[in-house]
């Protein structure tokens, strides 16, 4: 059985996490759903990585495609968002729309992708860890697996601009209330201070009964 979600205003909360690899954002954002009684998502999602892994080596030098990719992986999970809002249910999610345009631009793509924009679901918050490079660096070594991708944003120039990025485009409206967070703590303080962020700059959140048929995913519910 689910824990309750709970609600801002009349809507279910819809958090996102952003930011760069190394920061927790997986960890603190499982833990701020657990919180929040929320399902956690992912994009991509951990049902798609069998076919990432397939696709990263063919787009390789073909940025617009592979934002688009990737872009789709965000309109499925919004479109999921939007049947667990139907299910009165919560959501939190590692990575959203915000990576997609971050990260395409830093790769060259010049693609604007403003029609997908307006149809997404647009988060209450997106909190956008960050942490010095040493600190990532230290958590990304004691992971299983690092893409050249992620060691690549160790680098300080790419590092820098990776944060002016998100930044930036955290201003636009598919951020929602967009808001940087210092994220050197635990995993487990970062996830009170995320629920902190929550309560301050959204609104008192409240309770609302979990519905009875709905189970939690690890990787949000199907529509």
């Amino acid at each position: 059985m689910t824990s309750a979600s709970r609600l801002i205003g009349r809507e279910p909360a819809f958090i996102v996490l952003e930011g760069l690899d190394g920061v927790g954002k997986s960890t603190a954002a499982r833990r701020v759903a657990d919180l929040l009684g929320a399902e956690f998502l992912a994009t991509p999602g951990a049902d798609l990585e069998p076919v990432r892994r397939l696709l990263e080596p063919t787009f390789e030098g073909h940025p617009d495609a592979r934002m688009l990719w990737y872009a789709s992986t965000v309109m499925l999970a919004s479109d999921r968002i939007r049947a667990l809002r139907r299910a009165g249910r919560a959501a939190v999610v590692d990575r959203y729309f915000l990576s997609t345009l971050v990260y395409a631009e830093l790769r060259g793509a010049g693609l604007g992708l403003a029609e997908v924009e307006r149809i997404l679901v647009v988060p209450h918050l997106t909190v956008y860890l960050h942490a010095p490079s040493a600190v990532r660096e230290a958590r990304m070594r004691g992971r299983h697996a690092n893409t050249d991708e992620d060691l690549r944003t160790l680098d300080p120039a790419v590092d820098a601009r990776l944060d002016d990025g998100f930044r930036r485009l955290g201003a636009r409206a598919i951020g929602g209330a967009f808001h940087p967070l210092l994220a050197v703590a635990d995993p487990a303080q970062v996830a009170l201070d995320i629920m902190a962020l929550v309560d301050n700059s959204t609104g008192r959140l409240t309770s609302a009964p979990a519905p009875r048929a709905q189970t939690c995913a690890s990787n949000g519910a199907k529509p």
